[in-house]
Parts: C-alpha cells; structure tokens; sequence
C-alpha cells in the first residue's frame, strides 16, 4: 500500500472518531436542566472544495513525476482547537512511487476565526514559522515534508511525500492554494 494512501486512511479514519465524539458531546450539550443556560449554536462553517485549490499541474511540479488524477474527500466535521471545523481534501498519488501530495482544508465558521487563530498562535510559537504566508504559518516538523499555513478561518494543510528537499515547492503550492481561497 502507498505510503500517501495510508496516510490519507489514517486521517479519515481519526477524522471518524473525532467527529463521532463531537456529535456526542453536541447531543450533551443539547440537554438543558433546571437552571441552565442554553447557548446558541453557530452556523456550521462553508467547507471548501480543496481541489479547486490544487490544480493537477501544481500538483506534479510539487512532486516532479506523473500523478494519478486527484481524489477528492469531505466535506465531513472534525473539531479543532475546541472548535468545529467543515474538513476537506484533495491527493495526487503517482501511479509508479509513494510519491505524493495533499492538501487538507480545515475551516471555522467566520465568527470563531479570532478563537482559530488564538489556538494557532499557540502551536505556531512552538514550530518553526514561515514568513510571508497567510496571517500564520509553520512546519510540522524540521522534515519539511507538511507546511500549515493559517489565513482567516481557514487552516490549509500541504502534505508534501518525494525525494529531496520541499521547503520551496510546498511554499510555492502554499501561496498559488491561498490566493484561490474564496
């Protein structure tokens, strides 16, 4: 099994539980006693389609080999920070290697975007940053293989599988991705 595939069924799969316990805890919070004080809810957030962010071209410049066509995933709910957030994705995997990329949308609804980022300040501080993308932005790790780039109430995830260094093509991608978000 490719190595990006199996990344892409490990976070469905957690993005499953997270989102079973999210509707558990709603249910709970749902239920009222004497003397309670219901708050209201905010309106779920607009998932975007993450494909329309990441063309195929960018795709295989990112990776440098041929690539399958993209497989698309979500929208499907998954909190973040304490917060729900409408996830979507988007895989180019190569026919011929574990190589790959994919790029995962989180997004709040506009009223939580202040919360969001106070909650990516946090993680951000604790990361390497990277200048010069969206309000925030950082590596995953000193692998440069994951950029996490934070513009608004949106968090995009680059997920970036070849040979030889990604800073510049996952940077490259991050900004093309940016400057389509809606």
């Amino acid at each position: 099994m490719r190595k990006l595939h199996l990344v892409t069924i490990l976070t469905a799969g957690v993005a499953v539980v997270l989102a079973a316990g999210a509707r558990g805890s709603a249910i709970a919070e749902h239920i009222v006693g004497p003397g309670d004080v219901q708050t209201k809810s905010s309106p779920a957030p607009t998932a975007v389609d993450a494909c329309t962010l990441l063309t195929k071209e960018e795709a295989v410049s990112a990776v440098g080999e041929a690539l399958d066509q993209a497989k698309s995933s979500g929208p499907f709910p998954v909190p973040m920070g304490g917060i729900d957030t409408a996830v979507t994705g988007c895989a180019y995997e190569s026919p011929k290697s574990v190589h790959g990329i994919k790029l995962t949308i989180h997004r709040v609804p506009p009223d939580k975007a202040a919360r969001f980022k106070q909650f990516y300040q946090g993680v951000c501080a604790r990361k390497e940053c990277v200048a010069g993308l969206g309000d925030m932005a950082w590596w995953y790790s000193g692998q440069h293989g994951e950029l996490q780039v934070l513009k608004n109430a949106t968090l995009l995830i680059i997920t970036l599988s070849r040979s030889g260094d990604g800073t510049e093509a996952l940077q490259t991608v991050a900004k093309k991705a940016l400057g389509r978000l809606p």
